[in-house]
């Protein structure tokens, strides 16, 4: 009897033992679950809105339409920090009832293309460059928006703060840039280029001088000078019987100070 007693006596205290340990472990899990909860709650409070925020989205009519980056455009001047770009849509392709092409969104202003059925195809009619207001759709700029630049000619590929960049062109190889100020309301640039122009702390790149600028009288004498210097240290190549050369001088320019820097010239083979 004494010995079943003894036996109780220690299988109540191993499961006293027991109990309290499966009930600490309990309160430690209970501890650790709180813990993580608390850390999802803090990380998805932090990290959602940039995840949503990187997302932006433009109401057309009722319907909210998520924007691409910069990367999925065609523009080549990229955006500044007083007027960042938020976002680009090809709306032809989503709606082309309303007769509207690219749309280019910015913080300060919003370019929209609009277009004409032309033999079973939509081409472009010209683009406007309105203030952005967040409380207008897409189809109410044309008539409530503020209008501040108008084109009928000529491809969009870029603003600067309030500089608007328009490539001039149709056919690949030389083509002409022109740069607006958009609130001093003046062309500030007038030139030509090829392949690619770069803006850079007020300086235009990728800018060339050719042969028809050297018999323009408007262009003064050091920069024709310069230009048949250049030409004259390049050997010239060959030319073919599909083409003719054309000697072109690369510069860059500044637009503040107006300074011309000249960087090589080079023959090349134009159609």
């Amino acid at each position: 009897m004494r010995y079943y007693y003894k036996k109780l006596f220690l299988f109540s205290i191993i499961l006293i033992l027991s109990l309290s340990m499966c009930r600490r472990n309990s309160e430690i899990k209970s501890e650790n679950t709180d813990e993580i909860n608390t850390h999802n709650d803090i990380v998805t409070s932090i990290i959602m809105p940039e995840i949503i925020n990187s997302v932006p989205s433009i109401t057309i009519d009722d319907n909210t339409i998520e924007l691409l980056g910069f990367r999925n455009t065609r523009l080549q001047i990229e955006n500044s920090n007083e007027n960042k770009f938020i976002g680009y849509v090809d709306f032809n392709t989503i709606n082309s009832e309303l007769l509207i092409g690219d749309i280019f969104v910015y913080e300060k202003y919003i370019v929209i293309e609009y277009l004409q059925p032309s033999g079973g195809r939509w081409s472009s009619i010209g683009w406007n460059v309105y203030e952005f207001n967040e409380n207008l759709k897409i189809t109410e700029y044309k008539n409530l928006g503020i209008k501040l630049y108008e084109r009928d000619y000529g491809s969009f590929i870029g603003i600067y703060d309030n500089l608007i960049f328009v490539d001039i062109g149709s056919d690949p190889g030389i083509r002409g840039i022109e740069i607006f100020d958009i609130v001093d309301n003046i062309s500030v640039l007038l030139a030509n280029y090829i392949d690619r122009v770069t803006f850079r702390d007020n300086v235009v790149g990728g800018l060339i001088f050719t042969e028809w600028h050297s018999r323009n009288p408007d262009i003064g004498d050091k920069l024709k000078n310069t230009y048949f210097d250049y030409m004259e240290g390049t050997p010239k190549p060959d030319e073919s019987f599909s083409s003719t050369i054309e000697f072109i001088m690369h510069y860059s320019q500044n637009l503040i100070t107006h300074e011309i820097i000249f960087q090589s010239g080079e023959y090349i083979h134009v159609q």
